[in-house]
């Protein structure tokens, strides 16, 4: 792989570091549940399992900052077309020629 650039949508968990709530703040703060987070890289690795992607990928071939992602918590992977000017940072929708992997 390596040469495939993709956003990655997918679901977080969240923690506190407050320390100790009350029962009712606690029940406020879970309220807001996970984070929707949205990653760019290159793809590593792509199975049932999982996605790895990485943030950089050197020109001898080498990979630096690699995520892997468990593909429950995947919503959606978007290929990032080459040359395609309109991909326009992962926004949301495929109007601009990317290919949506997840649905």
């Amino acid at each position: 792989m390596g040469e495939r650039a993709v956003w990655v949508y997918w679901i977080d968990a969240t923690a506190s570091d407050e320390g100790w709530m009350t029962g009712e703040a606690a029940c406020d703060w879970a309220k807001e549940g996970p984070v929707e987070v949205r990653t760019v890289g290159w793809c590593i690795r792509d199975d049932e399992i999982a996605l790895t992607v990485a943030s950089s990928l050197a020109s001898d071939g080498g990979y630096r900052e690699i995520l892997t992602i468990p593909r429950g918590c995947i919503t959606r992977v978007v290929d990032i077309v080459k040359g395609d000017p309109q991909w326009q940072g992962g926004r949301s929708g495929d109007k601009n020629g990317t290919k949506s992997l997840i649905s």
